[in-house]
Order: structure tokens, then sequence, then C-alpha cells
């Protein structure tokens, strides 16, 4: 019984390991798509908000973060969205 345990503990730690990694290739993707349209969108739409959905580079903008993450839930309900700010920081938030 306590192989059987064993083995499941490691299966989830397998499945926590893969679903990391596959964020963080979210992540590249959508950064990347964020370097190409940023000098483009930046001056007009300065401190707004730009969610990409990171495997096909749609983007939404708004100046308000749950409006543009919205926008793309629309199109894109179960997609891989990633929101980022168009400024010289990028972030979305304070900490």
């Amino acid at each position: 019984m306590v192989f059987l345990v064993n083995n499941v503990i490691y299966l989830i730690y397998e499945e926590l390991a893969k679903r990391e990694a596959e964020k963080k290739v979210r992540g590249k993707k959508a950064r990347s798509r964020f370097e190409q349209i940023c000098p483009e969108l930046i001056d007009e739409h300065y401190n707004w908000f730009i969610t990409i959905e990171a495997n096909c580079g749609d983007y939404f903008i708004d100046r308000d973060i749950e409006v543009a993450e919205q926008k793309a839930r629309q199109k894109y309900p179960s997609g891989w969205l990633v929101t980022f700010r168009l400024n010289e920081t990028v972030t979305c938030g304070r900490i």
C-alpha cells in the first residue's frame, strides 16, 4: 500500500512539473508577441492593458484590465491568456 502512495505522489509531482513547464512556454510565447507589437501600440495606448492568447498571438487591449481579459475570454474561453501593461515596466500591478 505504501508503494502505491509513493507512486501517486510521484505522479502528482510529475504532473505539476509538466504544468509549470507548459506555463513557462506560454509565457515566453506571449512575451515574444508582446515585444513585437508593443512599439506599435505604446504611444497611443500608454499604460493600457494587453491580453495575449499565447498560442495564436491574438491580442486585446483596454484601459481596464478586466475588460481586456473579458474581451479575450469571449473569443478564447479556454485559451491560454497572458496580460501585460503597455509601459516601460510591462507589469500590471504594484508589489
